[in-house]
Parts: structure tokens; sequence; C-alpha cells
């Protein structure tokens, strides 16, 4: 009984290995489909596929990737751009999906320097992961370094600097995790996805156009009021928008 037990495990084991096999063989020759479609023109195919795999569970830096270009060449800005974003998240040192972002947002905005700067640029440079594991190696270097010196008081003194040292990382890191945290979890931004977006000066049909969006144009979502949303770009400007004429990030 015991070996017919261990048999029927094995080809149990064995057999979800092949289904998941031949499910990722068929995601790889759909993926170089979609990709192909891609490169002859045929962009609104490729999306369809690149979205049909995502909403099945494949996630990757490179499917986000190729889809946020075929959503630009298929002339949606601020979709790619969602997609670009998404893309830069899971692979934020890749160097093709930060130059295609950028160029993007060159393009919507006119400026050389459009996108983020600063502390949210750095902080950019590693995942949330990331900054997750250096906040948790340091600090128990820390303690492990406190152990030490309470278990070798002859060591105090040349450990006293390690310490220090290592107190200091950790604070850093759990500081930039938090700042990074706020960055890609909390604070909120609006996409635009149509041709062109009125922010009204208050969240009314009828009420004033301030100023204009076009598709890609990002800003700070700063409020809202049922359908709408209360906007704020880099520049100061803030005005209201529906929902359904923006996309929502992080959604």
């Amino acid at each position: 009984m015991r070996k017919a037990g261990a048999w029927i495990g094995c080809l149990t084991v064995w057999l979800l290995m092949a289904v998941a096999a031949v499910a990722a063989t068929a995601e790889e020759a759909e993926f170089s489909r979609a990709n192909q479609l891609c490169e002859q023109g045929q962009h609104t195919a490729a999306i369809e596929i690149y979205e049909k795999l995502l909403s099945g569970g494949k996630v990757s830096a490179a499917l986000y990737y190729n889809l946020g270009t075929a959503y630009y060449r298929a002339g949606q800005v601020g979709r790619a751009i969602e997609a670009l974003r998404r893309a830069e998240r899971l692979a934020p040192r890749d160097p093709d999906i930060r130059a295609n972002l950028a160029a993007i947002r060159r393009a919507v905005s006119g400026k050389e320097d459009a996108g983020p700067g600063g502390l949210e640029l750095f902080l950019g440079r590693l995942t949330l992961n990331e900054w997750c594991l250096g906040a948790t190696v340091s600090f128990w270097a820390w303690l492990g370094v406190l152990t030490l010196m309470q278990w070798r008081a002859g060591w105090r003194a040349s450990l006293r600097g390690w310490s220090w040292g290592f107190l200091f990382l950790w604070l850093g890191a759990a500081g930039c995790f938090g700042g990074a945290y706020y960055f890609q979890k909390i604070r909120r931004t609006a996409i635009v996805v149509q041709k062109e977006v009125g922010a009204r000066q208050a969240p009314y049909d009828v009420s004033k156009v301030v100023w204009n969006l076009v598709d890609g144009m990002e800003a700070h979502i700063v409020g809202e009021n049922k359908d709408w949303l209360e906007i704020r770009d880099e520049r100061g400007r803030a005005g209201w928008v529906k929902r359904d004429q923006v996309l929502i990030w992080p959604s």
C-alpha cells in the first residue's frame, strides 16, 4: 500500500509539472505571436493578446513593456504610460523601460525634465522588496553587533563604530522604504487617457474649464467627489476631471 501511495504521489506531481510546462509553453507562444503582430503594425490585436496574458496571471516587466509599446504605437499614450510604469515598478533599473517612459513623457509635456525627479527618482531605483530587504538586513546586523558587544566585553570599543554604522544604515534604509512606499502605494496620480480633457473649476459638467490636458498627461489626485477627481499638476494648477477620463495610478 505504501509503494502504491508513493507511486500515486509521484505520478500526481509529474502530471502537475507537465500541465504547468504545457501552460508556460502556450503562454510563451502567445507572447511571441503578440510581438510579431506588433512588429507587423497590428497593434490592437497585439494589445488584446497582451491583456489576455495579464488577466490569466502572467506578469512580467517584459510583458508590460511590450504592452506599453503597443499602446503607444496605437496612439493610446496614457495607457502606454500606465503600462510602462508597471514595467518600471517590476524592473526599476531597466534602461530601456526608463528611456522609453522618459521619451513619452517629454513628447507629452514638451519638457526635457518631464517625469519624477529628486527624491522620488532616487527611491525609484530600487523595488519596495529591495528597500525592505536592505532595512531588514541592516537591522539584524545592528542587533548582531549589539549582541557581540554584550557577549564579549573586550570587543565593545572596536565594535562601537560598527554598531553606530549599522544603526544609521537601518534608519536610512527604513526611511527610504517608507518614502518609496508612499510614492508607489499611497500617493495617487491621474493619467489622462482621452485625446483632450478639460479640468473644470468645480465638479460639475457646467463648470468652467480652467485648463486643458491631453492624452498621457499626469497630475496628482488631491481630492474626490463622487465621479469626479480633483487634480493638481506640477505647476500648481488645480481642477476637476471625471474618473472615466483618466486611469488612477496605482490602481
